[in-house]
């Protein structure tokens, strides 16, 4: 005698002891063979006499699996609905998902949402399940940096530094940045030659290594410094100048010599773009580096040369330095 006792499980009763098996989950490729075998021993919609047992001896199922699909497939025939023999399994097994009210998150301090266990904390499910939604997209991680105070003295010179980089030509009705060749940018370093405590793996019969200066306090200082302009190029593309005016130390020449005229070249344009930014917001801190897809516009050839500036942002910034 076979009982049911679970989804998935059957239990079979012999006379000496009991049998647990897993009961066998077919795909539906399978259960439309055994409905199309069933059909070609059926008449009129009734089954030949001893069908439902030879079918399932072919297809080495249970009598019962074999008649819970015909079952299934006639019920939808009757009612003029295609016959659909997909499982329903999909439905009712497997971990159900936690729901999650991220509207709370609306509620909650910053200082308690720095991690992923504080913020699950709050919300009252497990981490696992916060990482889960964090890599679904459903929340946004961000990493936030401490921006200076700008005080009004300090926007209004950023802002007319900002205008006196816009230029106007007779070609186009446009105003733009401009093209920034006459300019050259110095970039400098500083690395301690040591530091106050350092971590060594030693043999054990060498002596530990004696290090020394005059104060812990001041360590000698090193300073990388170098410099570089936009880079030039012809019509055809063509490096003319790589914008790599000359290090001061050699210790940064590698490096130097590592960048490559575009990505030096992206970086002015970058720059433009950002002064365009932080006209918009009133020449706060509080804008986003904008992206113009740089790349692509080189393999187009459609890079611009100078980043247009709307005439109406032009006005609104002159209108904020006379206020």
């Amino acid at each position: 005698m076979t009982r049911s006792i679970t989804s998935g499980y059957q239990v079979r009763m012999d006379h000496s002891m009991i049998v647990v098996t897993k009961r066998q989950h077919i795909s539906v490729v399978q259960r439309r063979a055994i409905y199309e075998a069933l059909l070609q021993a059926s008449d009129s919609g009734e089954l030949e006499k001893g069908a439902i047992s030879t079918v399932a001896s072919h297809f080495s199922v249970s009598k019962r699996t074999v008649s819970r699909i015909w079952h299934q497939a006639k019920s939808q025939t009757d009612h003029g609905l295609p016959v659909d023999l997909s499982s329903n399994l999909a439905m009712v097994v497997g971990r159900k998902r936690v729901q999650v009210d991220l509207n709370q998150v609306l509620d909650i301090p910053l200082r308690r949402r720095t991690n992923i266990r504080s913020l699950a904390n709050c919300l009252n499910v497990s981490k696992s399940t916060m990482y889960r939604r964090i890599k679904e997209g459903a929340l946004r991680p961000h990493t936030n940096a401490v921006k200076p105070t700008l005080t009004h003295e300090n926007k209004r010179a950023r802002l007319e530094f900002y205008l006196s980089k816009i230029s106007w030509s007779l070609s186009s009705q446009i105003p733009t940045f401009h093209d920034m060749f006459n300019a050259g940018h110095i970039d400098e370093k500083w690395f301690y030659l040591s530091k106050p405590s350092r971590r060594y793996y030693l043999l054990p019969s060498k002596d530990e290594p004696l290090r020394t200066c005059q104060s812990k306090k001041f360590i000698t200082k090193v300073m990388f410094l170098a410099d570089v302009a936009r880079p030039r190029f012809d019509a055809s593309g063509k490096e003319i100048f790589s914008g790599k005016i000359g290090e001061l130390v050699h210790a940064v020449e590698t490096s130097f010599e590592r960048m490559e005229s575009q990505q030096l070249n992206n970086v002015f344009l970058t720059l433009q773009t950002c002064m365009k930014e932080i006209i918009k917001v009133q020449v706060g801190n509080n804008y986003q580096i904008p992206h113009i897809g740089k790349n692509r516009l080189v393999r187009e050839r459609n890079l611009p040369l100078q980043i247009e500036c709307d005439q109406n942002l032009i006005d609104e910034a002159l209108l904020h330095l006379a206020a």
